[in-house]
């Protein structure tokens, strides 16, 4: 389960049983789900201030994790270069920005409009991918995110607890999303690193730079007398620091893209219902314009959906007309 497996699927889930690819769509599910309902509890029923050192401890549990893994044989982490270093600091910097940029937005919005704003990232996502490496996204794709946007905008006119900086950085975290979206193909390329490889650099790269900002902000002054039941809540959320890292590669290793995008989607319905039940106040128009940023995801899911299935076509047309090419003879 911890170990990486290269498995060629020509269709989903070859290689796998049933019980296996069930079995990681809901390990993936509850993870997700338990990281953001972990986080809210500390950030805003407990009011946390100092969700820093929140990301220290997840950073540093992730990487303990990692290390404890290899120990035992389980996975083999590349060796920290000074050149792997130089290419995946950037991509690093993408998801530590991303990373504290969600939790910030968290801390100020809603379960429910924290979704929906995160949903916007495919906006960021398809500018940057077009500036950089000058993909055209499809008609249907932009239909799509012109739906997250329009939904999530009307959903935002209308949030009864609105909160300028949890958007702000809700932003900033999107921005990052995007970024990291777009480097992630090129480092895996230029070093070769598998996703635990990912997962440890990320991780031992953000952390020194997380201590410095600690250092600078600080932590709350009365963190040690805080309650039982706040440091189990704190110790859970940094032990899913990693587990959550593990169940988005163990789910995309296990299942295909489209699996993953769908139980995404499926999570975002629990959240939407968990929302309801604990910070979310009702507003017509703004549940209309959550509804339909939800909807957008689903028609961007299904748009992905159908330029793969198109891709694979061309490229099994182009193999089979390769092979009925004749040969010339000398």
């Amino acid at each position: 389960m911890f170990g990486t497996r290269k498995v060629t699927k020509d269709v989903e889930g070859q290689g796998f049983s049933l019980s296996t690819r069930v079995f990681a769509v809901f390990y993936f599910m509850t993870c997700s789900i338990s990281l953001i309902v972990l986080n809210k509890i500390l950030l805003s029923f407990f009011h946390f201030g100092s969700p820093l050192l929140l990301t220290f401890t997840q950073l540093a549990a992730c990487i303990s994790f990692l290390l404890l893994l290899q120990v035992f044989g389980v996975v083999q982490l590349p060796a920290l270069t000074l050149r792997n270093v130089r290419l995946v600091l950037p991509l690093s910097m993408a998801y530590m920005g991303m990373f504290i940029g969600g939790l910030m937005a968290l801390q100020h919005t809603n379960i429910m409009m924290y979704n929906s704003l995160r949903r916007t990232g495919l906006v960021f996502v398809l500018i940057i991918q077009y500036m950089v490496i000058g993909a055209v996204p499809s008609r249907q794709a932009l239909l799509a995110v012109g739906i997250i946007t329009t939904g999530t905008g009307l959903a935002a006119a209308y949030d009864l607890s609105f909160d300028s900086t949890g958007y702000e950085w809700a932003i900033l975290c999107n921005v990052t999303y995007a970024l990291y979206v777009v480097l992630i193909r090129w480092v895996t390329e230029k070093t070769g690193f598998d996703a635990v490889g990912i997962i440890f650099y990320n991780s031992t790269l953000c952390l020194p730079f997380t201590m410095i900002l600690l250092a600078i902000a600080g932590v709350e002054s009365d963190i040690y007398s805080r309650s039982v039941s706040f440091w189990v809540a704190f110790g859970a959320s940094s032990v899913m620091g990693f587990f959550i890292n593990h169940a988005i590669m163990y789910n995309t290793t296990v299942n295909s893209p489209m699996t993953h995008s769908v139980t995404g989607q499926l999570k975002d319905v629990i959240l939407i219902l968990l929302s309801f039940q604990t910070d979310y106040t009702f507003s017509l128009f703004n549940f209309v314009g959550v509804l339909s940023s939800f909807l957008g995801s689903m028609v961007y899911a299904h748009a992905k959906l159908q330029e793969a299935k198109e891709a694979t076509n061309d490229v099994d047309e182009n193999s089979d007309l390769g092979r009925k090419e004749p040969r010339e003879e000398n």
